[in-house]
Formats: C-alpha cells, structure tokens, sequence
C-alpha cells in the first residue's frame, strides 16, 4: 500500500492545532504493527513540510509510482474550507485572505480559520 500523509498543527496564518501530527504517526504505527504497512511506501508531510508545492510534488510521486492494481491511502489532518460543495486543505502557509491556485485558475481562499 502506498499512502500520503500530511498532517498540520501549526499554522502560520491559522490557530494552532494540538493533535494531528500526533494523531497520523499513531495511525502509521498501527498500520506498520498490524496489517505490514510498508513504510518506505509513504510520504509524509508535518506542519512547515505541508506546503502547497510539496503536498503537490507528493501527490505527483505517488501518481507515477501506483498502478491499477495498487491501493494508495491519502491522509489529511488539519484546518479545511469549503466553498461552494467543494472541500479544499490549506497548505500551512496559507495566508488570511490571500488568493490560492485551485483547478488552473486563481480563486480567493479565506479559511474561516484564518479569517481575521
């Protein structure tokens, strides 16, 4: 199983959350422990590694790497918006208020958790 985990605590724009790092290397030592989770198989992002270029180069890594008959596990823990039915995951440089790219194009982002 290949798996991406990105799991953010610390915000730079955003109030601090306490157990989401925590929480996903919990969850990998049960998988490691119990169901022979590779660990080499995974990437993991925490807090300032969870920027937008680095969840996307991962994300890229994974989409060469997995093949139709692989299972790929995405994990995400941390600050989220939605805005029009669609669910979006700040990067932990997400700014209050700043514009982010999202399908090709740029729209604005203001998580309500950076909203001043």
């Amino acid at each position: 199983m290949d798996a991406n985990f990105i799991a953010i605590d610390e915000y730079a724009h955003c109030p601090k959350l306490n157990n989401c790092v925590k929480d996903a290397r919990e969850f990998i030592e049960v998988l490691t422990a119990r169901y022979q989770f590779e660990p080499e198989n995974t990437i993991t992002l925490f807090n300032a590694e969870a920027t937008r270029p680095q969840i996307l180069a991962g994300l890229k890594k994974l989409k060469s790497q997995v093949g139709p008959q692989d299972n790929l596990m995405i994990y995400f823990s941390g600050h989220g918006e939605t805005e029009d039915n669609v669910g979006y995951w700040p990067p932990a440089t997400a700014a209050s208020g700043r514009s982010t790219a999202r399908r090709g194009t740029t729209a604005p982002l203001r998580p309500p958790c950076c909203a001043s």
